[in-house]
Protein backbone atom coordinates (compact mmCIF):
# COMPACT_ATOMS: atom_id res chain seq x y z
CA UNK A 1 0.00 0.00 0.00
CA UNK A 2 1.46 3.29 -1.14
CA UNK A 3 1.14 6.19 1.31
CA UNK A 4 3.81 8.88 1.20
CA UNK A 5 3.53 12.38 2.67
CA UNK A 6 5.60 15.23 1.28
CA UNK A 7 5.59 18.66 2.93
CA UNK A 8 6.80 21.62 0.89
CA UNK A 9 6.81 25.40 1.03
CA UNK A 10 5.93 27.13 -2.23
CA UNK A 11 7.27 30.66 -2.51
CA UNK A 12 4.94 33.29 -3.88
CA UNK A 13 5.79 33.98 -7.53
CA UNK A 14 5.13 37.70 -7.13
CA UNK A 15 6.52 38.40 -3.66
CA UNK A 16 9.75 36.96 -2.27
CA UNK A 17 9.43 35.89 1.34
CA UNK A 18 5.78 34.90 1.36
CA UNK A 19 4.18 31.71 0.14
CA UNK A 20 2.18 28.71 1.29
CA UNK A 21 2.95 25.41 3.01
CA UNK A 22 1.50 22.43 1.18
CA UNK A 23 1.06 18.76 2.08
CA UNK A 24 1.17 16.35 -0.87
CA UNK A 25 -0.02 12.83 -0.16
CA UNK A 26 0.82 10.08 -2.67
CA UNK A 27 -1.53 7.12 -2.31
CA UNK A 28 -2.52 4.04 -4.31
CA UNK A 29 -5.68 5.74 -5.58
CA UNK A 30 -4.20 9.15 -6.42
CA UNK A 31 -2.34 12.23 -5.28
CA UNK A 32 -3.94 14.71 -2.90
CA UNK A 33 -2.81 18.27 -2.29
CA UNK A 34 -3.69 20.33 0.79
CA UNK A 35 -2.42 23.89 1.08
CA UNK A 36 -2.23 25.03 4.71
CA UNK A 37 -5.52 26.64 5.74
CA UNK A 38 -7.57 25.09 2.91
CA UNK A 39 -9.70 21.94 2.80
CA UNK A 40 -12.71 20.37 1.12
CA UNK A 41 -16.17 20.52 2.66
CA UNK A 42 -15.58 17.28 4.60
CA UNK A 43 -12.21 18.36 5.99
CA UNK A 44 -10.14 16.55 3.39
CA UNK A 45 -7.70 17.73 0.78
CA UNK A 46 -9.19 20.23 -1.69
CA UNK A 47 -7.19 18.99 -4.71
CA UNK A 48 -6.89 15.43 -6.03
CA UNK A 49 -5.36 13.85 -9.12
CA UNK A 50 -6.71 10.38 -9.84
CA UNK A 51 -7.32 7.93 -12.66
CA UNK A 52 -10.79 7.07 -13.93
CA UNK A 53 -11.20 4.61 -16.80
CA UNK A 54 -7.45 4.79 -17.34
CA UNK A 55 -7.49 8.57 -17.79
CA UNK A 56 -6.12 11.20 -15.39
CA UNK A 57 -8.58 13.60 -13.82
CA UNK A 58 -8.17 16.61 -11.57
CA UNK A 59 -10.78 17.16 -8.83
CA UNK A 60 -10.93 20.53 -7.10
CA UNK A 61 -13.14 21.52 -4.17
CA UNK A 62 -12.97 25.29 -4.68
CA UNK A 63 -15.70 26.19 -2.16
CA UNK A 64 -15.59 24.73 1.36
CA UNK A 65 -19.36 25.22 1.69
CA UNK A 66 -20.27 23.11 -1.35
CA UNK A 67 -20.36 19.32 -1.42
CA UNK A 68 -19.58 19.04 -5.12
CA UNK A 69 -16.18 19.34 -6.72
CA UNK A 70 -15.10 20.56 -10.13
CA UNK A 71 -13.77 17.76 -12.33
CA UNK A 72 -11.21 18.58 -15.02
CA UNK A 73 -10.55 15.93 -17.65
CA UNK A 74 -7.06 15.81 -19.07
CA UNK A 75 -7.81 14.43 -22.54
CA UNK A 76 -7.21 17.80 -24.19
CA UNK A 77 -3.67 17.88 -22.76
CA UNK A 78 -2.56 14.58 -24.33
CA UNK A 79 0.68 14.99 -26.22
CA UNK A 80 -0.63 13.30 -29.37
CA UNK A 81 -3.39 15.94 -29.59
CA UNK A 82 -0.86 18.72 -30.08
CA UNK A 83 -1.34 20.44 -33.39
CA UNK A 84 1.71 20.83 -35.56
CA UNK A 85 3.02 24.34 -35.57
CA UNK A 86 3.96 25.74 -38.91
CA UNK A 87 6.24 28.65 -39.55
CA UNK A 88 5.08 30.67 -42.48
CA UNK A 89 6.96 33.61 -43.89
CA UNK A 90 5.30 36.36 -45.83
CA UNK A 91 7.25 38.41 -48.31
CA UNK A 92 6.66 42.12 -48.20
CA UNK A 93 7.27 44.18 -51.34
Amino acid sequence: MLDTLIKVFIEDAMDNGSGVSVEIQVRDYGITIKPEGYESNDGGEPIMIMASDGKPQLLVWDDINKHHYTKVGMEGAKIERRKKRTTETTEVD
